[in-house]
């Protein structure tokens, strides 16, 4: 069985300076999945957000598609905003998770971790 090409979303409760995230642990962060051909059409947009690849010593913009980017709370409302202006968001429940998720790491100024695929 083919495994699902899915990125995963999830809020940290904290985030540890010094660490560098390698693993894999969505469960741990309580991820939402969203599809690769529904982020993909979002690639454009994500590319400007300001972001970490595995540890805050590696600031970049975008999303490491294969790889961990950590999401800062100042970069929360642009992420938003890519999401919830997709021509496929009203018809996608993975992008309306993904939308929730974010708005409520917005509220409790957290970052969100993200696990490509």
């Amino acid at each position: 069985m083919p495994v699902p090409m899915v990125h995963q979303f999830g809020i940290m409760d904290e985030v540890d300076e010094q660490k560098e995230y390698v693993e894999y642990a969505p469960r741990q962060y309580d991820c939402v999945a969203v599809h690769d051909d529904m982020l993909s059409s979002l690639e454009a947009k994500l590319s400007g957000i300001r972001t970490y690849f595995h540890s805050l010593d590696r600031p970049g913009h975008g999303l490491a598609w294969s790889g961990i980017t950590l999401i800062p709370p100042e970069s929360l409302p642009a992420l938003y905003e890519a999401v919830t202006s997709s021509a496929n968001f009203e018809h996608s429940p993975e992008l309306r998770g993904l939308a929730d998720k974010i708005a409520r790491a917005i509220r409790a100024d957290r970052y969100i971790i993200h696990f490509g695929i």
